[in-house]
């Protein structure tokens, strides 16, 4: 049985193939935290959050995602590029794709929500 995570991990994959992405991986983890989903927007390497609520009595599901969380989320990506975007092992930024981190918000009974550069 799926937990609802996964749900809504899949709901979100749906739809950001439904907006041409196409997904890289899911549940990528490392020593410093996870992504829920790397996925390819043209040229444009997306690191996205889901987050998803069952009503928004205490918040959106985007707003669960805080400075903290952010933090998290940027520096796994960071070892993300380092191990899967280098050459001689060496960063280099011709190699580097242009990134940026979205966040796909799932309210119970309403159309997802996908907020591109949520944040930096």
């Amino acid at each position: 049985m799926k937990s609802k995570g996964d749900c809504g991990e899949e709901q979100a994959v749906l739809f950001l193939e439904d907006q041409g992405l196409e997904i890289i991986t899911r549940n990528y983890r490392c020593v410093c935290g996870e992504i829920d989903i790397i996925a390819r927007d043209g040229e444009t390497l997306c690191f996205v959050e889901v987050r998803s609520r069952t009503h928004a009595d205490f918040g959106t599901p985007q707003a669960t995602v805080d400075k903290i969380k952010q933090k998290k989320i940027i520096k796994t990506a960071q070892l993300y590029l380092q191990k899967h975007h280098k050459s001689g092992g060496k960063i280099t930024s011709p190699l580097l794709p242009a990134c940026r981190f979205d966040v796909v918000a799932l309210l119970a009974g309403q159309s997802p929500e996908w907020f591109k550069d949520a944040f930096v």
